[in-house]
């Protein structure tokens, strides 16, 4: 019986939960400002105290209301509550994100320009790039658990960070719409040059890793060894890394040189940035983070397990700073000024 009250119980704080979670987007989508931050801050504290009260005011009184357990063993029953109200809000979560809702999209787009065409632009990218990323890594984290022996979680690691990069690099694979109807397309015929796109520091780590992978690889050909480690078995993990390297740089090439029709000088100025965040953020850093996962994996193969573990943990580091874009960090940013009150930047004086 006490397992059934309590689920009763985590059945009503659950509802309360989603009640407060559909609120709270509600507002935000009204413009209430608060959002799921708010929601958080008091929503979540208050469903705990009403479940577990709850429990301890509902599992007594089936003892005939004079305080008698009746032999209810009422610990049980708060476990069972706070586990069903953990796994029914990560089912939730879960259902949010492979239905690709993001209501944060919209927030980070208005901090990064204040024109409103811009932003219903960089909503969508913002969009589809974060939900890709999560759905590929997902995917990838599901498959590495089915691989997964020996309770070793390497399968894991390295196919969901394959699986953030596949995801990352699906969502560049498009091109912008035709517009339908009669009538001549312009074509913007702005030169793009790769270097105003790129981050140096990123592109250097990139040809770092790969200038590694290249060096076992030609250890594994002359046959050498390193502190004892044996050879023949780093130069899958050392083809793989170049192939990332390579894919990474091809996916930026294109992202730079891809075409576009002519368009005002806000949506301009936002499509540079979609394409500056989607070089970097979209395809430098999780190609960093699965060459450091690689070349790792290689390195520990001629016997410098130390140095592997020290990029494992590197791509750790770099995975958890740049989660969702690593853009969420720009929600407690103040919003950007409308472009109409934005002042105007400095140019060359008329004559």
């Amino acid at each position: 019986m006490g397992w059934l009250i309590g689920g009763v119980v985590a059945v009503a704080a659950t509802a309360a939960l989603l009640g407060g979670v559909w609120s709270a987007e509600r507002g935000e989508r009204r413009g209430a400002g608060r959002g799921r931050t708010g929601f958080a801050l008091r929503g979540y504290p208050l469903v705990i105290v009403v479940m577990v009260l709850g429990v301890l005011l509902i599992v007594p009184a089936t003892g005939g209301g004079n305080g008698d357990s009746g032999g209810i063993d009422w610990v049980p029953a708060i476990v069972l509550a706070f586990a069903l109200v953990l796994v029914c809000g990560a089912l939730y979560t879960l259902g949010e994100n492979l239905a690709g809702y993001d209501p944060d999209a919209a927030r980070i787009a208005e901090r990064l320009s204040g024109d409103e065409a811009s932003r219903r632009l960089l909503t969508r990218w913002l969009q589809r790039a974060r939900w890709r990323r999560w759905l590929g890594g997902f995917l990838g984290v599901v498959v590495g658990v089915l691989l997964m022996d020996n309770g070793g979680l390497g399968p894991v690691v390295l196919l969901g960070f394959a699986g953030i990069m596949v995801g990352s690099l699906s969502a560049e694979l498009h091109h912008w719409r035709r517009v339908a109807g009669p009538g001549a397309r312009a074509a913007d015929l702005t030169r793009r040059h790769f270097g105003d796109y790129t981050v140096a520091g990123e592109q250097w780590l990139i040809g770092l890793l790969a200038a590694v992978a290249l060096g076992v690889l030609a250890m594994e050909a002359l046959g050498a060894e390193v502190a004892g480690g044996g050879t023949g078995g780093a130069w899958p993990w050392a083809v793989a890394a170049l192939g990332v390297a390579a894919v990474v740089l091809a996916m930026q090439w294109r992202i730079v040189t891809r075409r576009r029709p002519a368009l005002p000088a806000e949506l301009r100025r936002a499509d540079d940035l979609a394409r500056r965040l989607a070089v970097s953020r979209g395809v430098a850093q999780p190609g960093m983070t699965l060459l450091l996962t690689l070349v790792g994996e290689a390195l520990a193969q001629i016997g410098l397990g130390a140095i592997g573990d020290i990029c494992q943990l590197l791509a750790v580091g770099l995975w958890i700073g740049t989660r969702r874009l690593g853009l969420d960090k720009l929600l407690r940013a103040p919003v950007a000024a409308p472009a109409s009150t934005q002042p105007a930047a400095p140019g060359p004086a008329s004559a």
